[in-house]
């Protein structure tokens, strides 16, 4: 479920300042994500080259 919001800062300088925290936090947010994803395909390779 989503949730939708719409910040209105009321002036350039606080327009400024959250479009610099959206880009931190997309930044962290890809980082962490890629993270994930290798530690991810790590675990599968160690499932799939698993002895029988």
């Amino acid at each position: 479920m989503q949730h939708p919001y719409r910040l209105l800062p009321g002036s350039r300088g606080k327009a400024k300042k959250l479009a610099g925290l959206a880009g931190t936090y997309r930044f962290v947010w890809n980082v962490m994500l890629a993270q994930q994803k290798e530690a991810y395909e790590k675990a599968r390779e160690v499932v799939i080259n698993r002895p029988r």
